[in-house]
């Protein structure tokens, strides 16, 4: 620990920096809340999970149905061992605001870096929890991604993004708001010129 600053928050710290351009700057770094956290979708998730593995269960020892014995894992995972996934995946996830985009790093076997430019950010809304943290959703608005296959271009909405469980997604919603304002205020200034 070095001020209060985990080796590994260090490292996400500098692996950020590295996904800057020569003139980025880095406005706010943070990363979600860690351990296990409970989402009202989940109630829905652990019915399902109990309602599959009952299922299942009553096929393999019931009805002798042994080719259904594989479907119990999927089952277990749901309802339990998702949590600690989940929990893994967020201690391993960083979030940067630079003065041209948000960066998302995550991942578990390989480094994911997604990058949403600020222009891009049409709409952004609070998702506030109990507990005090909250998400910030990064609506892209109408905007369409394409893509071309077979001489086919095929296009699909952009979706939502979200930076959560943030304890500072109040103040991390106002920065994007600045910095979208700034960036837009220059690009004003240099199409002018």
């Amino acid at each position: 620990m070095l001020n209060g600053i985990s080796e590994n928050d260090l490292a996400h710290q500098r692996e950020l920096i590295r996904c800057l351009e020569p003139d980025e700057q880095l406005i706010w770094s943070g990363k979600p809340k860690t351990g296990i956290v409970f989402k009202k979708s989940d109630i829905g998730s652990t019915l399902l999970a109990l309602l599959w593995i009952t299922f299942f269960s009553y096929l393999v020892w019931v009805e002798d149905v042994i080719t259904t014995s594989a479907f119990i894992p999927i089952g277990v995972y749901l309802l339990i061992l998702r949590y600690p996934v989940d929990s893994k995946r967020r201690s391993l996830t960083y979030y940067g605001l630079t003065d041209r985009r948000i960066i998302i790093l995550s991942g578990f076997f390989r480094r994911n870096i997604k990058s949403i430019p600020l222009d891009c950010a049409a709409k952004l809304e609070i998702s506030e929890r109990r507990g005090s943290f909250g998400t910030v959703v990064i609506n892209p608005g109408n905007l369409l991604a394409g893509s071309v296959r077979s001489s086919i271009v095929y296009y699909s909405k952009i979706p939502e993004t979200y930076l959560e469980f943030l304890v500072d997604y109040e103040e991390v919603k106002l920065k994007i708001i600045e910095a979208k304002k700034e960036l837009l205020d220059r690009m004003r200034l240099e199409s002018e010129k």
